[in-house]
């Protein structure tokens, strides 16, 4: 009996031994990507656009108290002038319901007012590439380094990049270009604001919208 009694201590000895050092584990550490985007989970509402378009127009939306203010300037006999834009109810409504959800399970959703754009799946090591030309000839607007496994370039952290989009996949939010056909959506590491471009691939024409 004494005996059984031992080899009993034993067993019980031997059993506890792997729970104590899993116990004794330390956590798993979240990745600098994992970490930024749990941070964000929530909406993110448009705050401003910054946009070119033409050989010297620029173009400008913020948020102001009283709602959002625009406006166009450009190069008239040398000297840069500019008026205000007028918004209409339609476009007032678009700049108001744009937004970036971060969901609880991380994907990022461009949405304007309930209807989704895009949705970016998280993804540990890379992001969504879909670039059919190479980032180099995108560098006004992106890293010219962008590659399918990058996730932080030059103080960014990459989402989406995708070019020869159809204009009907933006919906109503290119209300600068008018013609982009080409996106990058990226989150600035210092600020936690996310940043969206929309340009032109062939040409120069692409505005910059900020969300926080």
């Amino acid at each position: 009996m004494a005996c059984n009694s031992g080899n009993n201590a034993e067993q019980a000895t031997s059993a506890a031994a792997p729970e104590a050092a899993q116990q004794n584990q330390e956590p798993v550490p979240m990745s600098k990507k994992k970490e930024l985007l749990t941070k964000l989970i929530g909406t993110h509402k448009l705050n401003s656009i910054e946009g070119f378009v033409g050989a010297n127009g620029m173009v400008s939306y913020s948020k102001e108290k009283n709602g959002w203010y625009g406006e166009y300037s450009g190069l008239i006999d040398g000297m840069r002038e500019s008026e205000a834009i007028e918004n209409s109810a339609e476009d007032k409504k678009m700049l108001n319901s744009m937004a970036i959800v971060v969901k609880e399970d991380l994907s990022v959703a461009i949405s304007e007012g309930t209807k989704e754009l895009f949705v970016v799946p998280f993804k540990e090591d890379g992001f969504d590439y879909f670039l059919k030309k190479s980032p180099k000839e995108y560098s006004s607007y992106m890293s010219d380094k962008l590659n399918p496994q990058a996730t932080f370039l030059d103080g960014k952290l990459y989402l989406l990049a995708k070019d020869g989009l159809k204009s009907s996949s933006l919906g109503n939010m290119d209300i600068v270009t008018a013609v982009a056909d080409g996106i990058v959506l990226t989150v600035d590491e210092a600020t936690s604001k996310f940043q969206m471009n929309l340009f032109y691939g062939d040409c120069c024409d692409n505005a910059t919208y900020v969300f926080e």
